[in-house]
């Protein structure tokens, strides 16, 4: 006799308040429980640590004995039975409760749920090059980092990294991409789950942390990393071609093109190297003379620039400073050197 009751007792005592079999599972279907051991009717206690965040968790619990009751933190189960869970540890005990015997046998279960990003946030716009481009994963709890984790970028069929810089909240990681010159991307950019390099890991409630990202909305982000494009052509008053840098006794008109995918924000000129601007909308006529520092300068809307300068030299005497300049005469091109000395006839027309 031990505590009262007289032994042996029948076996059919000791199984009653027993489970034949005990399963866990993602409510999903797609994350993957490991046990800490193998079900035994005999051991009452087990952890179950899931390999990704979950949300909810089904249980399937049959008794050993047909006619026993199983209830589970309080509630009783009527065939398998589905539980939320959250990030971190969630406890459970399972009770069962029979006829046949006086004792309950209790079955505790600790499952473990690694924290999830619950959303991705992209700020939306057009970023060009050497802008950044910031990702901030926001997970549902606090989380630690070691190392330095990388968030996969797919910009036009081409994959990128963005590296980890900071956390600006305890349950944020912020990853940055610097945006470099050739790419885009108009049609929105595609982001996967985070890498973890050698020995590099996020933990949160003592556990790794899942890499897994909900699906963000990119398509208010544009990626434009190639600059405009400027054709520059210049002609002298009689359609001869100028060439920059040298002198023209004539009026230069230079025309300008601009070419650019995503849109010209801006194009302008200067004719002092870039001191003072004005809004190219025409061709422009350098009569006076003088020697002009042109800059062209185009912007396009996602904030590339592109410059293209040349000098623009005008004598309305022909004779200034230049060695040597182009004669016209009876429909031939001669050239005619001049030294500053002699007199040119009147028949010459100097370009």
């Amino acid at each position: 006799m031990i505590d009262g009751e007289s032994y042996p007792r029948l076996i059919a005592d000791f199984t009653a308040n027993h489970l034949s079999a005990l399963t866990i599972e993602d409510a999903q279907g797609t994350a993957t429980a490991m046990w800490d051991a193998a079900f035994d009717q005999g051991n009452h206690s087990y952890t179950v640590t899931f390999d990704q965040a979950v949300e909810e968790v089904v249980f399937d619990a049959p008794p050993v004995h047909s006619a026993a009751e199983v209830w589970i933190n309080g509630e009783k189960m009527e065939g398998s039975v589905t539980k939320k869970v959250g990030a971190g540890d969630n406890l459970f005990a399972l009770d069962v409760y029979s006829n046949q015997t006086e004792f309950v046998g209790r079955y505790e279960v600790t499952i473990k749920v690694p924290s999830k990003i619950t959303e991705l946030v992209i700020p939306d716009g057009k970023y060009g090059i050497g802008d950044t481009l910031k990702f901030t994963a926001v997970y549902d709890t606090p989380v630690t980092v070691d190392g330095t984790p990388t968030l996969p970028v797919l910009i036009d069929g081409n994959t990128y990294l963005a590296s980890y810089t900071t956390q600006p909240e305890t349950n944020q990681l912020q990853f940055e991409y610097v945006i470099e010159e050739g790419i885009s991307d108009s049609s929105g950019i595609e982001v996967g789950a985070i890498i973890l390099p050698e020995l590099a890991r996020i933990l949160a409630n003592g556990m790794d942390a899942s890499l897994q990202l909900p699906v963000s909305d990119t398509s208010g982000i544009m990626i434009d990393g190639i600059s405009p494009t400027i054709d520059i052509g210049m002609k002298r008053a009689y359609g001869q071609t100028y060439v920059a840098d040298t002198w023209s006794n004539q009026e230069v008109t230079v025309t300008a093109i601009v070419y650019d995918d995503s849109g010209i924000f801006s194009f302008v000129y200067s004719l002092d190297g870039g001191v003072t601007w004005s809004p190219y909308d025409s061709p422009i006529k350098l009569k006076e003379d003088g020697s002009y520092s042109l800059v062209l300068k185009a912007m396009d809307i996602a904030g590339n620039e592109t410059t293209v300068q040349r000098i623009v030299k005008v004598s309305s005497s022909g004779l200034k400073l230049t060695p040597t300049l182009e004669l016209v005469h009876e429909r031939r091109l001669d050239k005619l050197e001049c030294d500053g000395k002699h007199r040119c006839e009147d028949r010459c027309k100097w370009h």
